[in-house]
């Protein structure tokens, strides 16, 4: 086995309405940081985060897109070059989960493919409060059943607190490296007609089982 096989990049698209906190998210996963106040994403951004999934080195870049209206079109470009989706809503403002399956749609069709897709109820710790106020907020059920609708994986999430933030990726990483070893798998009974070796056994490049 090669040694850059040992050693995978992964491009994962950042998606949901504008002020769900997705640069909140981003910022506290990859420079740990938190602020109140944060200029709104114009266009797309990009960081880098580098983890380790059983043993195994992964590097994740992680574009930030605009969920304004106007930016989305810009966001859709790069959808089809996305292995994997991380999707925010705020789960203290029912409107951003209502557009969670529009976001969905969008990147199928930018994509052109169903892709590993985290789902992530955001400002987990502001919904006691806001609820209290009267707020119309997103219940962990209705995120669940949400998640198993579209055969997603699920977590809510506080990018204040840093609640959820390293397992949400961690997660999606492990759905990547599983699909990439399922296409391989494929390509391989395509070519040969005969099932692959068990990627699992003992090499350094192995994907993990999903589970919902």
């Amino acid at each position: 086995m090669d040694e850059d096989e040992c050693d995978r990049m992964y491009k994962v698209i950042l998606v949901g309405d504008s002020g769900v906190g997705k640069t909140s998210l981003l910022m506290r996963l990859c420079k740990n940081e938190f602020k109140s106040s944060m200029t709104a994403t114009l266009g797309v951004d990009s960081h880098t985060k580098t983890l380790t999934v059983e043993g195994q080195p992964v590097t994740i870049q992680i574009w930030d897109t605009a969920g304004q209206e106007r930016f989305r079109s810009i966001a859709r470009s790069y959808f089809r070059r996305a292995d994997g989706v991380l999707l925010l809503y705020d789960c203290t403002y029912e409107n951003s989960f209502l557009n969670v399956r529009e976001w969905m749609s969008a990147v199928e069709d930018g994509a052109g493919r169903d892709l590993p897709t985290m789902l992530c109820g955001n400002k987990l710790d502001m919904r006691e409060t806001s609820a209290k106020y009267g707020k119309r907020c997103v219940s962990t059920e209705q995120g669940k059943k949400l998640a198993n609708e579209t055969k997603c994986r699920f977590l809510e999430t506080s990018a204040k607190l840093g609640t959820n933030i390293d397992e949400c990726i961690h997660d999606l990483a492990k759905m990547l490296l599983k699909a990439e070893d399922d296409e391989k798998q494929q390509l391989a009974f395509q070519l040969t007609g005969e099932a692959p070796p068990n990627v699992n056994n003992g090499h350094c490049c192995h994907g993990s089982k999903s589970t919902s």
